[in-house]
């Protein structure tokens, strides 16, 4: 059986630095180049069924529909509901016909979907896989930023902490 990918876009966007830097000037571009690189991701890879890639809808984001190009399928959440909500669905409502990862770096969606048979992966783990050779290179070479470093020694405890304050940003909490 395909695996099929499930990514909490937000979480990978914050994770990555190229993203979140795209994301504090227009989060538009910031979805855009996870989605290409998702898309490209999804040309090497035969051994994938499909990529879901789940963003909260936040108010700019709200009216933009839900569509696949080039095997990468874009969902945005209903208002009140949160992407770690609608991943957990996703894979319950599918649980036993498909064989998912979960992309995510929040503790919660991955004991949920573990519960529910998914395997899981984090978020800076995955788009390491995802960035442009050089990209790679660079960091493994010692040169990455002090915020990719700082990215690797996050505290649990950060982690709920960011995690919170950025659903209250959203609106979530």
């Amino acid at each position: 059986m395909k695996k099929s990918l499930l990514i909490d876009g937000y979480n990978l966007i914050y994770a990555a630095a190229s993203l979140r830097e795209k994301m504090n000037s227009k989060p538009e571009f910031a979805r855009q180049a996870l989605l290409e690189a998702c898309r490209r991701y999804a040309g090497r890879r035969k051994d994938l069924d499909r990529i879901w890639v789940v963003f909260d809808g936040q108010e700019e984001a709200a009216d933009l529909p839900a569509g696949e190009t080039g095997g990468v399928h874009e969902i945005y959440t209903r208002p009140g509901e949160t992407a770690d909500k609608r991943i957990a669905k996703i894979v319950r409502d599918a649980s036993g016909t498909e064989s998912w990862v979960v992309i995510s770096s929040d503790r919660g969606v991955f004991d949920r979907c573990r519960s529910l048979g998914a395997e899981s992966r984090k978020s800076l783990d995955f788009w390491r896989e995802l960035e442009p050779k050089s990209s790679r290179t660079a960091a493994s070479s010692g040169h990455g930023s002090a915020a990719e470093e700082s990215e690797k020694k996050i505290s649990a405890r950060d982690a709920v902490q960011i995690t919170q304050e950025y659903k209250q940003h959203l609106g979530l909490s």
